[in-house]
């Protein structure tokens, strides 16, 4: 594991990009797989093909070398349609009421922001999206609920994230998604990749209903229905 010094910030994760970049241009012989993370890098590594003193060294020397922009992670725009609603967002209501705005400034202002995904975790395909506007951010739930239905939207102090499958959750549920986010079928098999910005659409109920029916009338890139 490579651990980065320095607070938590779209520049530091870029430092991580560039490295994880670096790592696996040049350590490819050897590596199984590198997962970035926020301030960290989890280096998996062929142990019959380069001991563990070597590969130290190799890290040692590769920590000399500057770093540039030419290196980063490549990234997207990942455009994704959320329907912001009370039937489907039970805490939209809380969180408007929290930050002492209407729902649809909350909307307006959780759909203005292009988020970086700066890790995937927790579950498979399961992005950490940021920062969330400080107006809008809302400390997780004390008690977790259970079950969070997939596709859910969810807003958790600054950061922000969709459900790729139902599972235990303690984030602030505000909408939902009709876009499938994890496909272990195809590669690869999680639709928004460290380092890709992504785009909240909001959309309206019968739209979210025809997407659900057919999410292939959505273009990810274009952020509009084809």
């Amino acid at each position: 594991m490579i651990y980065f010094d320095g607070e938590l910030s779209a520049s530091l994760n870029e430092s991580v990009g560039q490295l994880n970049s670096l790592l696996r241009e040049r350590l490819a012989p050897v590596l199984i797989d590198l997962v970035p993370s926020y301030s960290s890098i989890l280096l998996d590594y062929d142990v019959c093909k380069i001991s563990e003193s070597e590969l130290n060294q190799a890290l040692l020397l590769l920590q000399q070398e500057p770093m540039n922009a030419s290196q980063s992670i490549k990234s997207r725009l990942i455009n994704l349609p959320i329907w912001y609603s009370e039937e489907v967002g039970q805490d939209l209501q809380r969180v408007a009421q929290r930050a002492r705005l209407d729902i649809d400034d909350v909307v307006k202002i959780h759909s203005s922001i292009d988020y970086r995904a700066f890790a995937l975790g927790f579950a498979p395909g399961f992005a950490y999206l940021g920062e969330v506007d400080p107006r809008i951010a809302t400390p997780r739930l004390e008690t977790p609920r259970v079950t969070v239905p997939a596709g859910s939207v969810g807003i958790a102090d600054q950061q922000t994230a969709v459900y790729p499958a139902a599972s235990p959750g303690g984030w602030n549920i505000i909408g939902q998604c009709p876009i499938e986010l994890f496909n272990p079928s195809q590669a690869p098999y999680s639709l928004i990749q460290p380092a890709d910005q992504v785009r909240f659409t909001p959309i309206e109920k019968a739209t979210f209903e025809r997407l659900k029916q057919n999410s292939s009338l959505w273009s990810v890139s274009e952020g509009c229905c084809v």
